[in-house]
């Protein structure tokens, strides 16, 4: 899942040549680790099956899809989408742990959205409340090594 592994890449040094530029900025690691051993956000492959675990506080990315594949298919324009209930539910869980959700609807070869996942979109748009603010920064977030 995800991209590569934390002993693939430097990423101490990616992570000190940016925050050398911006040193507030929080870097994902999209390894699928579930922790923030090595990275300052971490992110969930929901759409490959990794869940949030239940005693995470975050910062994390969730992403899923609306369609069957990250990527277009000709019959994505006909498809049953997962439904807004099910995106709100994702949502919402996300949210209770400090975690954005991310929801992919795939581009056609035209570079357009089709007008069901525009729908979808609209619905969920339509149906959406935004969580509370976080008041208080999780004391995990603080002076990780």
């Amino acid at each position: 899942m995800g991209g590569p592994k934390y002993e693939d890449l430097p990423f101490e040094e990616i992570n000190e040549f940016v925050k050398g530029f911006q040193p507030n900025c929080l870097l994902m690691n999209i390894s699928c680790e579930s922790n923030l051993d090595h990275t300052d956000i971490v992110f969930y492959e929901n759409a490959a099956g990794q869940e949030i675990d239940d005693s995470f506080e975050g910062p994390g990315a969730s992403c899923n899809i609306l369609t069957d594949t990250w990527f277009w298919r000709a019959s994505d324009t006909t498809m049953d989408l997962k439904t807004t209930d099910w995106v709100l539910d994702k949502t919402l869980d996300a949210n209770s742990h400090n975690v954005t959700f991310l929801l992919n609807g795939a581009p056609n070869q035209h570079g357009l959205l089709d007008t069901n996942i525009t729908r979808r979109f609209k619905e969920i748009g339509e149906r959406y409340s935004k969580s509370e603010d976080l008041v208080t920064i999780p004391s995990n977030w603080l002076h990780r090594p």
